[in-house]
């Protein structure tokens, strides 16, 4: 009978709560009526929400946005009940002999709703859901993923989407948010067993990159790497079914037409544009922060709940949700490991600093992949020359892996093999015909290939995995290009279908990638710019001053640094601020930093060979993988690189000295040897004076192009 009982509260459980949002559903087998002394009663009031009434659109402020994101309906508490009813008696005996049944013909979860989990808010099944007004939820209430089978050897993964307090520190705000949530583990890995250590949470980069995505793409690696975990993430703030919405536009098409119009309209490189760039990049930097302020900043806009501060406040919410409550059909162990284990990569290294630093005492293990300059958010320019100082070193290497792996169409000129330089010079010569004037005379308008260095810079974040392709298409347009053929590349239609690039003009079935809202983002977090203004020759300064490090490196990030001159102010300011760098950090449990010898966007030595990372934390640990690329998720089938890690999250095991180098087992295009950098020496050319710079006078059509797209967004 005790079993009955369980099974009972269990399938009441399933059918009482939606597991996708953690609200409670209202019963249908109780008719009740509301008495006159309780109409009024604000404290007895509950928000209810319907799942078929939530629209895809996120939470904004109500002064911005009629549109309200949840549908609000007041349901007064009875003070009286009705009489018994003939309903109510049936209800009643059922309740004493489903026991009986139950143990003939146990019950199933409620079966998957809707497609497409964490991209579109699925549909949902008429039920209604009550919450009190501005609660958070309690118990997550998790659910099968309808859109994701599971991998052999693993329980299925599991989501949910999370109630949270946009301003958890003002009791009088009361707005929501939702946060997707998941989880996955290999099977019977669950937190009743002795064990298993507890969670630990994966938070990536972009910012505002699919981590829901991305954790059950790279399971089987973490797995490798703990198998006394549980792995969860959740998407951030204003990313893929978190909310608030971050969209500074009516609908996706237009906020994707105007990143494709700021990138078409950037031309070829600022070193053929000039300071009619810089003047280019600004007008739309202007633009697109004027519409983001007016629609979602102020004190009461959005703009200053998102940003590292409120991620890493988001985590400690949910670490607490997941400790004390329990994984369907098991129960949480009292002595399950409270602190949190934290895996971060790329830009939510910040993440795991602001933590470092605001809550030392919630954290176990940290484990840092790839890191941004810690510093970044103290000088935004800094931070923009430190991502592209190892550019050419990480160009360089590709070259090298081409011409001495195999299956590299590069490497090959008529018949004959090049070398590594002569394949660099090749790529080096389609770039700088591709910048000048008389390429974009042959080109159809300035449609065909102006952004030749952004392509190939983003072809560096996924080295293992498309890089062979880039390289073909390279190759394709040297043969089509430096002829005398008309020739077109439709760079825009490739984004959604080949590269990880963000701007596609025309509307897909499904977001997939991040937008705009990956500037909002990392601009909330900005505390100065490191320069004194923001006119044309100002920004230009900057960007010649990177481009003596990288041309590619500096023309590709060029627009989000420009971007954040613009988003700033107290209207947007981050509310939770990233405290600023204390020297010599010693944390309670030593960090352990990951990376790769070079890395495109996020080196991690500084000017000098050393190892900045070390500095900031004296008592950290850093393992590199002798390869290029960035992130160190590809090179699973390093055993070194395995062992440090799972010896730090399972074992407490530190690796034997502050600094290991780890050979992967594969190299791009399976090259025999790993690149050997070449020793660092001065700029061929530093930024000189800007006085007398031939390239400060603008090309009269460029300056005629910019005020045209200025007038015409002006109104939009």
């Amino acid at each position: 009978m005790t079993t009955a009982l369980k099974t009972l509260n269990l399938c009441l459980n399933q059918n009482m709560f939606d597991p996708r949002f953690g609200l409670q559903r209202i019963s249908p087998f109780f008719s009740t009526s509301a008495s006159p002394s309780t109409t009024n009663d604000k404290s007895k009031r509950k928000h209810i929400h319907s799942s078929d009434e939530l629209p895809a659109t996120s939470l904004q402020s109500s002064a911005s946005n009629p549109r309200k994101t949840h549908i609000n309906r007041l349901q007064n508490l009875p003070s009286v009940m009705k009489p018994p009813e003939l309903s109510q008696i049936v209800i009643w005996f059922l309740f004493f002999i489903t026991p009986v049944l139950l143990l003939l013909h146990p019950c199933e979860a409620l079966d998957p709703i809707g497609e497409d989990f964490g991209i579109r808010r699925p549909s949902g099944d008429g039920l209604w859901h009550a919450v009190e007004d501005g609660e958070e939820t309690k118990i997550i209430m998790w659910r099968k993923c309808p859109t994701k089978a599971a991998h052999l050897g693993y329980n299925e993964p599991h989501c949910a989407y999370v109630l949270r307090r946009l301003n958890p520190d003002d009791d009088s705000d009361k707005r929501i948010i939702i946060l997707h949530v998941t989880r996955y583990s290999p099977q019977k890995t669950t937190e009743e067993l002795a064990e298993v250590q507890g969670f630990v949470f994966h938070i990536y980069g972009g910012p505002a990159l699919n981590g829901v995505e991305r954790l059950w793409k790279y399971i089987a690696e973490y797995t490798t790497w703990s198998k006394r975990h549980i792995h969860v993430t959740f998407n951030i703030r204003g990313s893929f079914g978190s909310e608030p919405d971050l969209s500074c536009f009516e609908n996706e098409k237009d906020d994707r037409a105007f990143s494709a119009m700021m990138l078409k309209q950037d031309g070829p490189s600022m070193e053929t544009a000039g300071l009619a760039g810089a003047r280019t990049r600004r007008i739309n930097a202007y633009l697109a922060a004027e519409r983001c302020v007016k629609k979602l900043g102020g004190d009461h806009g959005v703009l200053r709940h998102v940003g590292v501060g409120s991620t890493a406040e988001d985590i400690l919410f949910l670490q607490k949700l997941l400790v004390s409550d329990s994984y369907p059909e098991t129960t949480t162990r009292p002595s399950l490991v409270d602190k949190v284990n934290l895996w971060t990569m790329s830009w939510s290294a910040h993440v795991a600093d602001y933590l470092t630093k605001v809550h030392p005492d919630h954290l176990n293990s940290v484990i840092i992949d790839s890191p941004l300059d810690l510093d970044a958010p103290q000088n935004h320019k800094a931070a923009y020359i430190a991502k592209i100082t190892e550019v050419n070193e990480v160009l360089a290497s590709i070259c090298y892996y081409c011409s001495t792996g195999v299956g590299c169409s590069l490497a090959r000129k008529s018949g004959e093999d090049l070398s590594p330089e002569e394949t660099c010079a090749r790529v080096q010569r389609l770039i700088n015909y591709a910048a000048s004037q008389d390429a974009m005379r042959r080109l159809h308008q300035t449609m065909a290939l102006p952004p030749l260095r952004l392509f190939l810079y983003n072809c560096l974040y996924k080295i293992n995995e498309e890089l062979s392709t880039c390289l073909t298409w390279i190759d394709i347009l040297e043969g089509r290009l430096m002829n005398d053929t008309p020739f077109e590349w439709d760079y825009y239609g490739m984004h959604d279908t080949r590269l990880d690039v963000q701007g596609p003009v025309t509307m897909t079935s499904a977001k997939l990638t991040p937008g705009y809202e990956q500037i909002l983002i990392t601009c909330a977090d900005v505390q100065s710019l490191g320069i004194d203004g923001t006119t044309d020759i100002d920004l230009y300064g900057v960007w010649k001053e990177a481009s003596a490090i990288s041309t590619t490196g500096a023309d590709a990030q060029f627009s989000l640094f420009v971007a954040c001159a613009f988003l700033r102010g107290t209207q947007i300011e981050a509310l939770k601020p990233i405290p600023a760098r204390v020297s010599g950090i010693n944390t309670d449990t030593p960090i352990l930093f990951l990376g790769n010898r070079l890395d495109p966007v996020a080196p991690a030595r500084d000017s000098n060979g050393r190892l900045k990372h070390l500095d900031h934390y004296p008592n950290s640990y850093y393992v590199e993988v002798i390869t290029t690329g960035h992130t160190i998720l590809p090179h699973h089938d390093s055993p070194c690189l395995d062992e440090a890690i799972s010896n730090y999250l399972d074992l407490g095991i530190l690796p034997p000295s502050h600094y290991t180098s780890c050979t992967p087992k594969k190299l791009p295009f399976d090259a025999p040897t790993p690149y050997e950098p070449r020793v660092v020496t001065t700029p061929e050319h530093d930024a000189g004076s800007l006085a007398d710079d031939p390239t400060l006078l603008p090309n009269p059509s460029d300056s005629e192009a910019a005020s045209a797209e200025e007038e015409v967004f002006v109104d939009r």
